[in-house]
Parts: C-alpha cells; structure tokens; sequence
C-alpha cells in the first residue's frame, strides 16, 4: 500500500507528525492555534532525526540548512527542515 493511500496529501502527513499546530478560529476570526499535541510523537523524534541525519551527510542539504538558520535560528531552522 502506497503512502499516498493512507495520506492523500503532504499536509496531512506533516500535521500527523506534530509539525505544524493549528490555527483556532471561530466566525471567520482566527484567535491563535490549538491542538499542540494532534498526532503521534514518535513521528515527530523521526523526522527531527531524519533531518539531523541529512544535515549531517547531504552537502545540499548543508546549504539549505545554514540558509535556514540564519533568519528564524537553530531550533527553528530545525523544525523548518524536518518539514520540508
């Protein structure tokens, strides 16, 4: 069975592992975001490791990374990463 089956798309799969938060709104407003912890932990230690991995061994993925870090910082540029 093919990913694409279980996750019709990229979003959903990126809110399952806990990347993104979601945006609270009501009447059309939005007040913030909600729902920290929607979605497995294991698959956030995942793709945080999977990127470390490939910041540690992709000369492309370097250069992404550096250009990364310097606006939103380390952490961020992190979390940025395991995203993409």
């Amino acid at each position: 069975m093919h990913a694409s089956v279980r996750v019709p798309r990229v979003q959903d799969w990126v809110s399952s592992c806990r990347l993104v938060t979601c945006p609270k709104a009501s009447a059309g407003k939005r007040s913030g975001t909600s729902g920290a912890h929607i979605g497995q932990a294991s698959l956030t230690g995942a793709c945080s490791e999977a990127a470390v991995v490939l910041l540690r061994n992709h000369p492309a993925g370097q250069t992404y990374g550096a250009r990364l870090e310097k606006k939103p910082g380390k952490g961020k540029a992190l979390t940025i990463f395991a995203h993409h």
